[in-house]
């Protein structure tokens, strides 16, 4: 009796088994039969996250079929591919099931030594229903140069400091052991500076460019050169004079409203402590759209004690500014010229709202 009856559970399961596999069969088709269709990018950053939407379907219903095993290699040689014995020679470098729809998004570590074209091979199924699809795609390299100098402006004779750091995109890695140039070009086109070197550990390389006595002024352009990438920065080169006397501007807000009334105060003292007594003023309001666009000024003197109020109404629309959020802002430019015709020029922004309160959230 009990025989009979482990009998007949065996029955019950092989039956249910080809039940199931009949159920299966009719409602997403045979396995062997199955199609893969890859959506994605060919082009991948060394060192990124890749991504590929791998579907799995029965070309009969065009149905998704689910649960389906999904490996990805990477390296896939080239003279193998008719071989299916061997794409397990790359990296694999994914492996997971498509869902119930029959879609799976694999995201894979793209190799940050790798450089050049290689072949993506994505394995889907079991053993003699394997299906091997490959596409090839593109690693490249990226990085970045940010080139600076220890000030905007020199005068003859003074040394420019430069100093260019090299960084790989997108972990921000350093990019050591590189052969890199730097440049220098006068205010008149004429290479006044070269060195060759490499780039430290850190990725960075550096160089000292001594200024003559008599050199030509203006814009003196830097140049980096790394492999394929560059990078340029701009400073000046000219003489100047330090200041004879110092600006002090204060206002009767800290933010304005479009419209509303600017009254601003100008304290102008030799840095000696006298005051620049009848000293001329130029008071300059410009606003700001894609370049600032001059809209009012205002003319007049420094009394005895050096002081100069004024008041001036600002425009009652202005653009805002992305970077501000929203919010705009007004330039003023103040220009004071003293008994000698000596000039001294001071620049302020002057922030603008509509909103006299702003809530900005962080999640």
């Amino acid at each position: 009796m009990r025989k009979f009856e482990i009998g007949i559970i065996i029955l019950m399961i092989i039956f249910t088994f080809i039940g199931i596999n009949q159920a299966i069969s009719s409602q997403y088709g045979n396995l062997a039969r199955h199609e893969v269709r890859l959506i994605g990018n060919n082009t991948f950053l060394a060192g990124s996250m890749g991504a590929y939407r791998v579907i799995t379907f029965d070309p009969a219903s065009n149905k998704g079929i689910p649960g389906i095993a999904v490996k990805i290699y990477l390296n896939y040689s080239e003279k193998n591919k008719n071989d299916q014995n061997n794409y397990r020679s790359g990296i694999e470098v994914f492996s997971g099931r498509t869902d119930k729809t029959g879609s799976l998004n694999a995201k894979f570590k793209v190799p940050s030594d790798n450089e050049g074209t290689y072949k993506l091979v994505v394995v889907t199924g079991y053993d003699k229903n394997e299906i091997i699809t490959d596409t090839e795609i593109s690693i490249v390299k990226q990085f970045k140069i940010y080139l600076t100098t220890d000030k905007p402006l020199y005068q003859p004779g003074q040394i420019i400091n430069i100093r260019a750091l090299s960084l790989n995109l997108p972990g921000l890695d350093p990019v050591s052991e590189k052969e890199v140039i730097i440049e220098v070009m006068d205010g008149k086109g004429n290479k006044v500076f070269k060195q060759k070197g490499k780039t430290s550990k850190f990725g960075i390389a550096s160089a000292k460019f001594q200024l003559a006595d008599e050199v030509n002024m203006g814009d003196y352009h830097i140049n980096a050169y790394i492999e394929k990438e560059t990078a340029e920065k701009t400073v000046t080169v000219k003489k100047y004079v330090l200041p004879k006397y110092k600006i002090v501007f204060t206002k009767d807000k800290k933010f304005y409203t479009p419209g509303e009334i600017l009254k601003g105060d100008l304290q102008v003292d030799y840095f000696f402590g006298k005051p620049v007594s009848n000293g001329k003023v130029l008071v300059k309001l410009s606003t700001f759209d894609f370049e600032f666009k001059q809209v009012a000024e205002i003319k007049g003197n420094t009394d005895k004690n050096g002081h100069f109020t004024f008041e001036m109404k600002l425009p009652d629309y202005l653009v805002g500014q992305p970077l501000d959020k929203g919010g705009a802002a007004v330039l003023l430019d103040l220009e004071v010229i003293d008994n000698a015709d000596h000039k001294e020029i001071s620049k302020k922004m002057i922030p603008v709202s509509k909103d006299a309160l702003k809530i900005q959230f962080y999640p």
